[in-house]
């Protein structure tokens, strides 16, 4: 399934630069910083606002899952 998601997992770049770029892709999703670009979402669009969150929080999720799978860990 994560391999479906990302071609991070099948590339052939060198694990550590796997590492670095799934390690830079945490942080850009991270849910902390998603809630602060969701405050630019209008109030009246709460639907919109909750989906965003929601596929927010399964895109870090699927990083985390492939940094661990590389062997860096992974942020919550």
């Amino acid at each position: 399934e994560i391999e479906a998601v990302t071609g991070v997992q099948t590339c052939a770049l060198p694990i550590s630069a796997k590492k670095s770029t799934l390690r830079t892709a945490v942080l850009a999703y991270h849910p902390d910083r998603f809630d602060r670009l969701l405050a630019r979402i209008p109030a009246e669009q709460e639907d919109v606002r909750d989906r965003v969150k929601e596929l927010g929080l399964r895109v870090s999720q699927v990083l985390n899952d492939l940094l661990k799978a590389a062997g860096g860990g992974g942020a919550t």
